[in-house]
């Protein structure tokens, strides 16, 4: 009889896989794996984000039961905890070079299976919009980190040039 007065509760998840950096780790001074650590963790504070988890109660209409009696605040803890984000790390397949792929779980618990769904699929859509923006912010570093470094070596390779062309002189070659 007990177990009838226990509510269900629904898990909904998704899955994306992300492919470290392809620059060596020489070049960033980073391990692909640590900007993929970094990237996640800012993913999860940024979907789980007061005002974002408080569009998402209210556009859901979640915890029903509680929204008249307890604090906003708390909803919004409700919620964090009921969302998870979870990495696991495996070897790219055919590939020589060392490279790692990430798979990260994203998964929502609440009573209600549609609302569920629904809200893991806008947190995953919200995932994938922060992600396009990390890549665009990683590929416009990269840009400028190999710009950087076209410049020092273009600088070094003329201050070389200066030092044969003077030793040239001396020489009378």
């Amino acid at each position: 009889a007990a177990i009838l007065l226990i509510p269900p509760t629904y898990r909904s998840n998704a899955i994306m896989l992300v492919e470290s950096s392809q620059l060596p780790q020489e070049l960033t001074g980073m391990d692909g794996t640590d900007l993929i650590d970094r990237r996640i963790a800012a993913i999860q504070q940024q979907i789980t984000a007061r005002p974002d988890l408080i569009e998402l109660i209210e556009r859901y209409g979640l915890y029903p039961d509680k929204r008249g009696s307890a604090p906003l605040s708390e909803l919004v803890d409700d919620m964090r905890s009921s969302i998870s984000l979870t990495p696991t790390q495996a070897a790219a397949a055919g590939n020589s070079r060392e490279r790692s792929t990430i798979a990260f779980e994203l998964a929502f618990e609440s009573s209600e299976p549609v609302q569920t769904q629904a809200v893991t699929q806008d947190l995953m859509d919200r995932v994938l919009q922060l992600d396009a923006r990390g890549n665009a912010e990683q590929a416009t570093n990269t840009v400028q980190f190999l710009t950087d470094q076209a410049a020092t070596l273009e600088t070094r390779i003329s201050e070389v040039q200066s030092q044969i062309a003077q030793v040239n002189a001396r020489n009378g070659t």
